[in-house]
């Protein structure tokens, strides 16, 4: 399976799914060198219900920013976890605690992560926050996906990052340094803060080298992998104090 756009057209056409420089973009060429898109399936089953909704009832749901009804996954610690097609707007304590049921064994939330493996985390704190664009947006998160993973306080924080990072590691085709250079050595300080034996040098390194994968990768996965990292250091600031 090719998450990436031009990896896709690459393994379609019967080559090694790795990603393709860019510029040119998929939208000037493409699949055989001709323009393509490349959309989520979501998005392309609302095409038909809206092109026949002349009664307009698609735009009485959601926010005037954020218009109509999303499909969300809820995955983790909760009781019911499950796929949910919800109105936007509402709250992330309501799906959590209302459609997906709540946490098993009703322990404490420890972060939720939004988007997938590659989506940012928060701390409980956003519950109350709706589920919008334009409201997620104000405190640095985003929809993404539309996957929402709940971890409870069995899970450290940084447990959590590890077991993210081994994801990208594996996942990482290696092609590009900044992705494979920078998964290896994120990996081994974060070994390091798990033991106790991280130093504030390595520390900042963490950061660097975070945010040379999200500026110098050559795809989407190395761009984002470290995204969990990075809002992990911005809402969970103790975890990394030294």
């Amino acid at each position: 399976m090719c998450g990436e756009g031009t990896a896709l057209v690459e393994s379609i056409e019967g080559k090694s799914g790795r990603p393709r420089m860019k510029p040119p973009f998929i939208k000037q060429c493409g699949l055989f060198k001709l323009p393509t898109l490349v959309n989520n399936v979501e998005s392309l089953s609302l095409v038909p219900s809206i092109l026949l909704d002349d009664s307009k009832e698609y735009l009485t749901y959601g926010t005037e920013g954020s218009v109509g009804t999303k499909l969300v996954s809820v995955g983790g610690n909760v009781r019911n976890p499950g796929v949910f097609e919800i109105p936007f707007g509402i709250t992330l304590r309501e799906i959590i605690y209302e459609l997906a049921g709540g946490i098993i064994d009703n322990n404490e939330i420890r972060l939720v992560q939004l988007g997938g493996a590659s989506g940012k985390i928060a701390s409980p704190k956003i519950l109350d926050i709706p589920y919008t664009y334009e409201d997620l947006r104000k405190v640095g998160l985003t929809v993404g996906s539309g996957a929402i993973l709940v971890v409870d306080k069995r899970t450290s924080v940084l447990e959590f990052l590890k077991a993210t990072q081994e994801f990208f590691s594996h996942e990482s085709c290696g092609q590009c340094t900044p992705c494979r250079e920078g998964n290896l050595h994120i990996s081994l300080i974060l070994d390091k803060c798990i033991e106790g034996t991280a130093k504030k040098k390595d520390i900042a390194n963490l950061e660097k080298f975070a945010n040379i994968m999200c500026d110098s990768s050559l795809c989407g996965l190395g761009e984002t992998a470290q995204s969990a990292l990075l809002s992990a250091m911005h809402w969970f600031k103790e975890e990394f104090e030294v």
